[in-house]
């Protein structure tokens, strides 16, 4: 992480302190402040934060170490580490350090402690007796995410999930690592169907907080089901759970089970792209053709169910019909069914398709097959201008389709069509 320009001189500044305000009690001492210093200056705050710690114990009432030290954790997004030693910087100086009281209203404003943040930031103002440009910044950013919040949570409750989202957006341009900010914006992005933000913010929780099982669980099952294939981070979402938890039950059950119906897709992309209809059809509906618990889509609609109820979705999210993994399974049943020739038996896949993609070009020609058969010329002529539609108007099977039905449509309207 950079640190902005005005918070570095800061640190000059501390040290220029440290030379006037500390003495050093030994050449260890000095060697090992001498030497985070250096860490520091290079970037390297992890190595820099060590060694102040190791300066700290030789020297515990100098309040310039803690300061230095603050500084290097907050270079690594460890706020909490952070504010306990600017607490100590102002405990020790009995808050006349003023620099102090700006670092943690910049730590605040990013956890969206927007009250406390404003105080501290007026506090340096009236210590300091400063008003420059990056504190006024701050203040401004500060109260535009405190307006923003505001207008998130309200948008929230009145079920304006767009809003929500734009003005959650807002106040964490501040306010980055604010949890509680983030798992809203969370919430109205699974309630208005972006699930792809939603699971941008669940895998950013899982580095701003202490990660659980069931948040790892939760970024899986929604990736995997809801989000388009292939997509490796279900599987890297529960290797992460597991290295987290190797003793998780859950986790290793969900690793398991995704494992096993990637295989089976396998399978289903095996079969399609070698036109073995029949075998795809015995392998998706069950043996012989006959529906039952054994085959692929029945055993994925079960797996569906069990890994989405958990996720708590709203109904506006049906997994069955979002799911493009199960698109994909009923899809091809469909495909399969037409290419055979099977016009009834594929009614059933093919129309629970097109509630998933109205646009599917399979779905609408099997729909048209099945109107023409039924008589119902009009229904068959819309079924089949949408799949020429679908099809880039380039299918020369679906247009030559689409003709026959708009000449028996219109022989139907024949003065001489015989009743």
């Amino acid at each position: 992480m950079r640190l902005p320009s005005y918070l570095l001189s800061l640190i000059l500044v501390a040290a220029t302190a440290a030379n006037a305000d500390s003495g050093v009690e030994s050449q260890s001492l000095a060697t090992l402040t001498g030497q985070a210093n250096h860490l520091l200056g290079l970037g390297q705050f992890g190595d820099a934060a060590r060694r102040y710690s190791e300066a700290i114990e030789q020297s515990p009432s100098d309040y310039v170490l803690y300061y230095k030290r603050a500084t290097a954790y907050y270079s690594m997004n460890r706020f909490s580490n952070a504010l306990e030693d600017f607490e100590t910087v102002l405990r020790l100086t009995d808050g006349s350090f003023s620099r102090a009281l700006l670092m943690k209203a910049n730590i605040l404003a990013r956890e969206g402690d927007w009250a406390e943040a404003k105080k501290l930031t007026k506090q340096y103002t009236k210590k300091s007796g400063t008003t420059d440009k990056d504190v006024q910044d701050l203040l401004f950013s500060i109260t535009e995410g405190e307006v923003a919040t505001k207008k998130a949570q309200q948008a929230a409750k009145a079920n304006k999930y767009d809003e929500c989202i734009e003005q959650s957006t807002n106040a964490l341009t501040t306010a980055s690592h604010a949890t509680w900010l983030r798992e809203l914006r969370v919430e109205c992005a699974i309630a208005n169907g972006d699930l792809e933000q939603a699971i941008g913010d669940l895998t950013r929780l899982t580095h701003l907080t202490k990660p659980t099982a069931d948040r790892f669980l939760r970024i899986a099952n929604m990736s995997y089901f809801l989000l388009p294939a292939p997509n490796p981070q279900p599987i890297q979402t529960v290797k992460q759970c597991l290295h987290f938890d190797p003793d998780s039950k859950p986790c290793r059950v969900a690793h398991r089970s995704l494992k096993a119906i990637e295989k089976d897709f396998v399978k289903l992309e095996d079969f399609e792209r070698t036109s073995a209809w029949a075998s795809l059809i015995r392998f998706v509906v069950g043996p012989g053709g006959i529906e039952s618990d054994e085959g692929f889509a029945a055993r994925f609609d079960t797996l569906l169910t069990s890994s989405t109820i958990p996720l708590n979705l709203p109904e506006s999210v049906n997994p069955r019909h979002r799911s493009p993994r199960r698109l994909q399974i009923y899809g091809t049943a469909c495909k399969a069914y037409v290419k055979s020739n099977q016009v009834l038996k594929a009614e059933k896949w093919c129309e629970e398709t097109l509630r998933i993609d109205d646009k599917n070009l399979d779905g609408l020609i099997a729909r048209g097959e099945k109107k023409l058969k039924d008589e119902e010329w009009e229904d068959a002529v819309r079924a089949f201008e949408a799949a020429f539609e679908a099809s880039g108007r380039s299918n020369q099977e679906v247009r030559a389709s689409l003709h026959i039905a708009q000449l028996l449509q219109t022989a139907i309207h024949s003065p001489h069509h015989l009743i």
